[in-house]
């Protein structure tokens, strides 16, 4: 009985060392994703705020539909990170729809959250006067502070980023998982 329990230790089951392995695929797949999310998240915030300034040097600012820009930003980044990932992988690891889906939704997050933050240090501290002339262009009458604004740009780099993931997706469903 006691030769069954050392062959056990030292021949482990096929069945245990599967384990091992999706577990260590699996915590592999989540900080290589996680790295991607971070890495173009703040590569889109970078963009967005480069962007920002070329409006600034050439006046339209002031042009808020000139905005749309930064969701095809969003999207050329995310379609970038999307497909580094399959070259890098090289197959070794697959990125389900679901995977694919967080990943391209996180990266406008965080690149919306990068934007947010910069826009409440830029409003408050570098350009007041701009600020004062959001305020006097407000519509709605209600109150906006930097504050406000970065939530705003927040909830709808969110929402773009959504949409994006889903029509990035539907590229990419077929195609992460080919070799």
């Amino acid at each position: 009985m006691e030769t069954t329990h050392t062959q056990e230790k030292v021949f482990p089951s096929i069945k245990e060392k599967n384990k091992h392995n999706n577990s260590r695929r699996a915590t592999i797949l989540k900080i290589s994703i996680s790295n991607v999310v971070f890495k173009y998240g703040l590569i889109g915030g970078a963009c967005y705020i480069l962007n920002f300034f070329l409006f600034k040097i050439l006046g339209l600012v002031q042009v808020i539909e000139l905005s749309f820009i930064n969701f095809v930003i969003l999207a050329i980044v995310a379609f970038m990170a999307l497909s580094r990932f399959k070259a890098q992988t090289n197959g070794l690891n697959k990125m389900g729809y679901l995977e694919g889906l967080a990943t391209a939704f996180f990266i406008g997050v965080v690149s919306f959250a990068v934007l947010s933050v910069f826009m409440v240090f830029y409003l408050t501290y570098i350009d007041a006067p701009f600020m004062s002339y959001i305020q006097s262009k407000n519509l709605a009458g209600i109150s906006v502070t930097p504050s406000s604004i970065a939530i705003i740009l927040f909830i709808e780099g969110a929402a773009i980023g959504a949409i994006i993931a889903l029509v990035l997706m539907q590229y990419f469903k077929k195609r992460l998982n080919q070799s």
